[in-house]
């Protein structure tokens, strides 16, 4: 046979078995390795599974009675201030049968409508939560919820999720479900810090929880998902609107009944006000409620939302880390008891009439030290009005540094040398002219800038303002630190502190802080650091600075509020501490309304504020001084051991001797009185051919103090030197009285003796 033949030989029976048993071999590997593979997947699953759920912890009954532990907050020492929120005021928890069968229809149609039978598990919401990675929120049942909430963390990871699964399991395994909502219901949020129902019905409705109807209870449970934002007291409207929806729900679920749908809509709710969340047995200072104030914003990035943050502060068991200084505070509690000894009225509601504030806080850090809202804090109660931080009152002339001066010194557009005439002054204003006054209705005609804040002359402040610019003397000062000014503050009764907001003695504070700490402006710090119950620090505050000005600008600034203290006419010179540097400035409003003082040293920036909270005149206390007297005492003490430092003077400081009434280089007949050595920034000098043209020589008849004439004999002639305004005073003054130096004037008439 020929090979061809054999090559076309058909194939044979056999030969085709052969091949198709190969084909089934090739299929049977890609199949058994797909088996294997999934085998090795799913046992790879399993077994993570598994060491997920091994590592669950034990399920300590004590937590699920008291699923909740108290924070507390410690001093810059480490030392325990106060212990927040203990238990008989703020858990109150109850049995089962003492919770209004309203709100267990309520919380299982919103929070769970398959609780009662199931095993532990909404399926259906876990599964979806798990498949978009937490994402799609909700989902877990009400036993979920407990076993997450007692026993895991509040992560969103899938590994938490099949933890809180297990736990659910082993839950519903221990527990009926009667003690299952129970639990839940002791331990829930409900805003304000009240934990479980019981509190949360206190603090709404001033009932026990057994005893609210169908209305109040289908509010109290629609404010779970987000207390903060349902909670009444903070938005009454959106708390009617969840509660209607909730009422709609357990309607449609058949829940209620129609007639008791429509009898709980139309029932008024009243709500109790707040003086139960102001627990009777509750000890706390004004520092403490700056720091819970602080505390949500602080720890919000950490736990995901307010909401979360509020709850764990008042049930986590947090260690709170403060800078409050107890020995710092004690001397300004202590300063102001003496300096107001004298003032013992109390208003209606048992409070002093007559109030103060301090804070204290180190520039450099930020730190605050001490914090003084008030006289003394309140009985029975937390979350006083804190004069010191949330109080807003006008500041007076205590602005006119951060708002008149240090912008023009910062743009160059005037310096320490610049001279200003405080004499009466009409300015154009709606419906009629503005009238400014000085405090004493005293003027002093050419004054430079130094003097003019030593005396806190207002008409130049006025004038230095008007020079700048309103807006760029607004926005620097908002930048400084003066955070309550807004843009309806662009008028130029800013200038005097007529800020239609007021500010707070802490902004006042802040913004002197950045003068003291070479123009960085540092964010005011009271938590230093948080610690869980488990050690772990989740938040740490690093002080957040900020050049507002520039070094050499704050320096000078001190040098000039250094004078508002030295200078036997300074109106700061009762703050004097002995031979350590102090800048300063008081400020006082009309009819004394307010009184303040504030001032720094290298070591500490501190403010002190003087009123009634009902805004009433304090004519008494004119010319005692008792702002700066408080502030002084407070300052001695806390400053004894400390050395005494100064400010480092920066590069481009420059010092020349000038004309202090025309703020150029003297001429030849300034007199010496006239002269002084002031500081510039370097640029700023005045040129060496910008002499004194202000002071003029003239020759005068000495019989009637007139202008010489040709006609007058020389042996009544005499040179004298005068002061010749660049722009003359009008003829008649628009109001006031004429200023100090309208006597040193040249005179406009000619003698008509011969």
């Amino acid at each position: 046979m020929s090979p061809e033949r054999k090559k076309n030989k058909p194939p044979t029976e056999t030969s085709r078995i052969k091949k198709k048993k190969g084909s089934l071999s090739l299929f049977s590997k890609i199949l058994i390795g797909t088996l294997i593979s999934i085998s090795i997947l799913g046992g790879v699953v399993l077994g993570w599974t598994y060491s997920i759920i091994r590592d669950i912890p034990e399920l300590n009954p004590n937590l699920l009675a008291n699923p909740a532990a108290a924070s507390s907050i410690y001093d810059k020492n480490g030392d325990l201030m106060l212990t927040l929120f203990q238990e008989d005021d703020y858990r109150l928890p109850v049995d089962f049968t003492q919770i209004s069968p309203w709100i267990k229809k309520a919380i299982v149609v919103s929070e769970d409508k398959t609780f009662h039978e199931h095993k532990g598990i909404n399926l259906k919401g876990t599964f979806r939560a798990i498949a978009t990675l937490g994402k799609a929120g909700g989902g877990s049942s009400i036993t979920q919820q407990l076993a997450r909430n007692v026993y895991l963390t509040l992560d969103v990871k899938i590994e938490r999720k099949l933890r809180e699964m297990a736990v659910a399991v082993q839950l519903e395994k221990l527990y009926s479900k009667e003690e299952i909502l129970s639990f839940y219901l002791n331990q829930i949020f409900f805003g304000h810090w009240a934990q479980g129902v019981q509190a949360g019905s206190k603090l709404y409705f001033g009932k026990d929880a057994i005893d609210l109807n169908l209305a109040e209870s289908a509010m109290l449970v629609a404010i779970i998902p987000s207390p903060n934002s349902y909670s009444p007291y903070n938005d009454l409207e959106m708390a009617k609107k969840v509660q209607h929806i909730l009422l709609d729900l357990m309607l449609k679920e058949e829940a209620i009944s129609a007639e008791e749908f429509e009898e709980a809509k139309e029932f008024e709710i009243e709500l109790v006000g707040l003086d139960f969340a102001r627990s009777s047995s509750f000890t706390s200072t004004y520092f403490a409620d700056y720091v819970l104030k602080q505390l949500p914003d602080l720890l919000t990035p950490y736990y995901g939302s307010e909401e979360l943050a509020n709850k764990a502060i008042s049930t986590f068991g947090l260690a709170i880390h403060t800078t409050f200084d107890p020995e710092i505070q004690d001397a300004a509690e202590r300063a102001i008891t003496d300096q107001l000894e004298a003032f013992q009225d109390r208003n209606e509601d048992g409070q002093y009439d007559r109030q103060a504030a301090a804070v204290i806080m180190q520039p450099e850090t930020g730190h605050i030290v001490a914090l003084v809202g008030g006289r003394e804090y309140p009985k029975n109660t937390t979350g006083a009005w804190n004069r010191a931080t949330d109080s807003l009152r006008q500041p007076g002339s205590s602005t006119k540094p951060i708002l008149d001066y240090a912008p023009g010194i910062a743009s160059g557009k005037i310096t320490a040398a610049t001279v200003f005439d405080d004499v009466p002054t009409s300015y154009p204003a709606m419906g009629g002219a503005w009238q400014p006054i000085n405090f004493d209705n005293l003027y002093y005609g050419l004054i430079n800038v130094r003097e003019a804040l030593a005396r806190s002359q207002n008409i130049p402040a006025i004038k230095a303002m008007q020079t700048i610019g309103v807006e760029e003397c607004v926005d620097f000062a908002r930048n400084l630190g003066l955070t309550s000014l807004t843009d309806d503050d662009y008028h130029l009764a800013t200038a005097l502190g007529g800020i239609t907001n007021g500010i707070s003695p802490l902004e006042l504070t802040v913004a002197y802080s950045a003068f003291s700490n070479q123009g960085v402006k540092t964010n005011p710090i009271a938590v230093t650091r948080v610690v869980d119950k488990h050690g772990i620090t989740i938040f740490e505050n690093r002080p957040f600075k900020t050049v507002v000005l520039d070094e050499q600008t704050a320096y000078i600034m001190t040098d000039l509020l250094k004078s508002v203290v030295t200078l036997p006419y300074g109106t700061g010179r009762l703050g004097r501490l002995g031979e350590r540097p102090v800048a300063a400035k008081s400020g006082t409003t009309d009819d004394f309304y307010d009184l303040w003082f504030s001032g720094y040293t290298k070591d500490y920036a501190a403010t002190v504020w003087i009123g009634h909270d009902n805004v009433t005149e304090m004519y008494d206390l004119y010319g005692t001084g008792i702002a700066p007297k408080v502030w002084q005492q407070f300052m001695a003490e806390i400053h004894q051991g400390l050395p005494i430092r100064d400010w480092d003077m920066p590069k481009n400081i420059e010092f020349a001797e000038v004309c202090q009434v025309s703020g150029k280089h003297p001429s030849s007949i300034c007199p010496s009185s006239d002269r002084v050595r002031e500081i510039f920034i370097s640029g700023t000098v005045p040129a060496l051919f910008e002499s004194c043209t202000t002071h003029v020589e003239a020759e005068i008849d000495t019989r009637n103090g007139r202008l010489a004439t040709p006609a007058t004999p020389s042996s009544y002639i005499k040179k004298q030197v005068f002061i010749q305004r660049p722009n003359p005073l009008p003829s008649p003054l628009p109001y006031g009285n004429l200023p100090a130096d309208a006597a040193l004037e040249i005179p406009k008439k000619f003698s008509d003796l011969e």
